[in-house]
C-alpha cells in the first residue's frame, strides 16, 4: 500500500488544533521569522511545545517553515529559531534556500529537511541533485499535469524519497516564490515572506473598467482524489496559513474522506462545505494538462459570499 500524508497548514494556534481534528497527518507552519507567509498571525514559540505535545499525541507530526530567502547577516538568528524549534519538538524544516539548506545539514544533521515549493522543482535532474543533498521530501510545483507528475514520483520513490503534491489553495500568478510583482509595487518582497497578492487586485483598463486580469481560480484536486491516490508514496499538500481555522477544518476533513472512503466522488456542488469557506472558485485544469482563461476568476474575491439582501437606505445612527 502508497504511504499517504495528508499535509495540512497552519496560520495560527486554532487552525494548528483544527487540523488535528479534522485528521491531518502532518501540519506545517510558521514561527515569527523566515517563513513564507509573514501576514498569517504564525505560531509563538510560547505554546509551540505544547501545540507539538498535542500533535504528537495524536501521532500528527509538525514541520517548520524557512522557506524563505536569507541574507548573510541572519544566519546567527536563522540558528537560534531552529534550535528552539527543536526542542519544542519539530519533526522537519521546509526551506527554499539553498544556503539555509546547507546551513542547517552542518549544524542540525539529524533534522529531516523538505523542499519548499519556492524550489520550483519540476524536473527529474532538480529531484536527484536534492536527493544527493539529503532532502526526504519534495514538493512539485502545482503547474504539473497528472502525466508529469508520475515519472516525478516513480523516480523520488526509488530514492526513498516523499512527493509532495498540492492537492487545494491558491494558484500564483507566476511559479511560487518567483514574482516579483509585490515587491516592484509595494516593497514588499514575496521572496521574504511579504506577498501583498497584487495580482488579487482590481486594476483599472483604458477604458476605465476595474478589472481581475490576474486573479486565478483556486486549486481543487478532489475530482482526482482517486488518481493523485495511486501516484505512490507522495504528501497531499493543502494551501492556506492565512486562511481561517473553519477553512483548514473543512477542507482537511473532506480530503480525509476522500483518502479513506474507496468509493469517495466529489460532491461538486454549493452544500459541501468545500464551497461554504473562502474560494476563489475552483479549477483542476493545471491536473488536466492545459491551461486557459477559464482558470481565471471574475467579480467577487470570494465566492463563498452569498447575497442575502440589499441595503436601499442608511442613516448616521
Amino acid at each position: 500500500m502508497n504511504f499517504l500524508e495528508l499535509l495540512s497548514p497552519a496560520g495560527d494556534a486554532k487552525s494548528f488544533k483544527a487540523a488535528i481534528l479534522a485528521g491531518a497527518n502532518a501540519i506545517f507552519f510558521g514561527v515569527e521569522n523566515f517563513n513564507a507567509r509573514q501576514r498569517a498571525e504564525n505560531i509563538s514559540f510560547e505554546n509551540l511545545s505544547d501545540l507539538i505535545n498535542l500533535a504528537k499525541s495524536k501521532n500528527v507530526k509538525s514541520y517548520l517553515t524557512l522557506n524563505t530567502l536569507v541574507y548573510d547577516s541572519e544566519f546567527s538568528n536563522l540558528f537560534e529559531t531552529v534550535q528552539k524549534a527543536i526542542q519544542c519538538g519539530i519533526d522537519a524544516v521546509i526551506v527554499q534556500d539553498m544556503g539555509v539548506l546547507y546551513f542547517v545539514k552542518q549544524n542540525f544533521p539529524d533534522l529531516e529537511i523538505h523542499a519548499s515549493t519556492q524550489m520550483t522543482t519540476h524536473n527529474i535532474l532538480q529531484c536527484e541533485f536534492l536527493s544527493e543533498v539529503g532532502v526526504s521530501q519534495i514538493n512539485l510545483i502545482r503547474e504539473l499535469s497528472l502525466v508529469e507528475l508520475k515519472p516525478l514520483v516513480k523516480f523520488l520513490n526509488s530514492k526513498n524519497i516523499i512527493a509532495e503534491i498540492f492537492v487545494h489553495g491558491a494558484y500564483c500568478i507566476s511559479f511560487s516564490g518567483q514574482c516579483y510583482l509585490s515587491n516592484y509595487l509595494y516593497s514588499e518582497a514575496g521572496n521574504r515572506g511579504l506577498c501583498v497578492q497584487p495580482c488579487r487586485r482590481e486594476f483599472c483598463s483604458v477604458e476605465k473598467k476595474y478589472l481581475t486580469p490576474f486573479n486565478l481560480k483556486d486549486n481543487c484536486a478532489l475530482n482526482f482524489a482517486k488518481e493523485v491516490k495511486s501516484l505512490g508514496n507522495i504528501s497531499l499538500k493543502i494551501e492556506g496559513r492565512i486562511k481561517n481555522f473553519d477553512y483548514v477544518w473543512a477542507i482537511t476533513n473532506e480530503w480525509k474522506n476522500a483518502l479513506s472512503d474507496e468509493k469517495y466522488i466529489f460532491q461538486n456542488n454549493k452544500n459541501n462545505l468545500v464551497y461554504k469557506v473562502m474560494n476563489r472558485s475552483y479549477s483542476d485544469d493545471y491536473l488536466k494538462g492545459f491551461s486557459s482563461s477559464n482558470m481565471f476568476t471574475f467579480g467577487s474575491k470570494d465566492h463563498s459570499f452569498v447575497e442575502c439582501g440589499i441595503v436601499i437606505s442608511y442613516t448616521a445612527n
